[in-house]
């Protein structure tokens, strides 16, 4: 949960019901009631994690895996510590080292990471990966995605990027490679999203070819009913 970013987990009890146990690692920070919600007498329990992933986490151990059930098979192993490995469908060739004061916070208009290397290093961040999001450095640094769900990002020296979602309506084609991107690690089948595609996404515009269908698909939807 840590990697992900989770921070603080909220446990609601009702009275009657066996305790729960509470979180792997976490702490007891606040308790609250009972209180009566829904005729039932409910506490809430406040736990916070330690060492919360805010882009801090730079792994140097690579394990490769091709698709979704072998990731998982090492993600969900005891043993595996998100801090120190980290899943991925390639190879990395430089060695890695860890980085230094990695953090990732978020500002109007983009997400913003800092860190610092002596060499290559990752930053697993606790975000989901997505075709759509696009370094400001890209010369510099290398978006990849990690842990079948997270971004990671490469980078060497000093590093102080800004990542950007560029998604729209005339750029609905990275989700397409985000869909082709799930189909690769045999999360679903593409060919019958593909066929579907124009059905589920009526306005989007992947290619010039589709201006058409997507205009007369906005008109339609803008003409008055009866007419």
């Amino acid at each position: 949960m840590q990697a992900l970013g989770v921070r603080y987990v909220l446990h609601a009890q009702p009275d009657g019901e066996e305790a729960r146990s509470p979180p792997d690692d976490a702490v007891l920070r606040r308790q609250f009631g009972p209180v009566t919600v829904g005729g039932l007498k409910v506490t809430h329990t406040v736990y916070e994690y330690n060492d919360t992933n805010v882009g801090n986490y730079s792994p140097t151990n690579v394990v490769i895996a091709r698709d979704a059930p072998s990731m998982l098979q090492h993600l969900w192993l005891p043993s595996f510590d998100p801090r120190q490995s980290i899943v991925l469908s390639e190879r990395i060739e430089p060695p890695l080292v860890e980085a230094s004061g990695g953090k990732m916070f978020f500002e109007r208009g983009a997400i913003r990471v800092q860190a610092e290397s002596q060499g290559h290093s990752l930053l697993l961040l606790p975000l989901q990966y997505s075709r759509c999001l696009v370094l400001s450095e890209a010369g510099k640094t290398k978006l990849l995605p990690a842990n079948l769900v997270q971004m990671a990002v490469l980078f060497q020296g000093s590093v102080d990027l800004r990542i950007h979602f560029e998604y729209g309506f005339f750029r609905p084609g990275c989700r397409r490679q985000d869909l082709a991107d799930l189909a690769e690690l045999g999360i679903f089948d593409e060919k019958g999203v593909a066929a579907n595609w124009a059905e589920l996404h009526p306005y989007a515009i992947s290619t010039l070819a589709d201006l058409p269908r997507a205009v007369g698909a906005v008109v339609n939807k803008l003409r008055p009913a009866g007419r």
